[in-house]
């Protein structure tokens, strides 16, 4: 009599297990299907603060909202350096900038000749931002830029840059010609 009520307790409790054990698995599909949605909205709310950089007055809001991401928003912002709309470069250099991932520095370099003022000026903050050493070289061809803004910048970064490579391209760049004064 005592094993017949054991076994059916084991009973009992093997299928009440069996109905956890089927809840947890409808619950962690649950999770994954949730997991799965909100990356997809979270992707899609990233293209939807990238195309809001078009606009120079959206910058700010888009930026904040980019900067969430963190990480997962500098291969996408990466391609916008690319863009033909100078307004999107220059967000898209802002926003590299205040990331601070290194990943985004070789191709800020290759776009640090924009035909752009603004977006050469957004490059070169974010360059010394990242304290890109490998920059040096490029960032010093801007101290003879016709801008103004951008000599300026240039030898503010090199200087904030300041490795032995950097302070030695700007005294050599700061030595008067002595034939000019002839």
């Amino acid at each position: 009599m005592v094993f017949q009520n054991c076994g059916a307790n084991l009973q009992r409790i093997w299928k009440r297990q069996q109905i956890w054990l089927k809840q947890r698995e409808k619950s962690e599909l649950e999770k994954k299907e949730a997991l799965q949605e909100l990356a997809q909205n979270s992707k899609e709310h990233l293209t939807r603060l990238l195309l809001q950089l078009n606009e120079p007055e959206n910058h700010p809001t888009a930026i904040s909202g980019i900067l969430i991401f963190g990480k997962d928003a500098v291969e996408p912002l990466i391609k916008l350096l690319n863009s033909e709309d100078p307004d999107a470069r220059v967000g898209a250099a802002q926003a590299l900038g205040d990331i601070g991932d290194k990943r985004a520095i070789p191709e800020l370099i290759n776009s640090i000749n924009d035909s752009e003022v603004s977006v050469r000026f957004w490059i070169v903050d974010a360059l010394g931002r990242l304290k890109a050493d490998e920059a040096v070289d490029a960032i010093s061809e801007l101290l003879t830029d016709r801008s103004q803004k951008i000599r300026n910048l240039s030898k503010d970064i090199l200087i904030q840059i300041g490795t032995p490579n950097a302070i030695r391209i700007l005294q050599e760049k700061s030595r008067r010609k002595w034939w000019l004064s002839l």
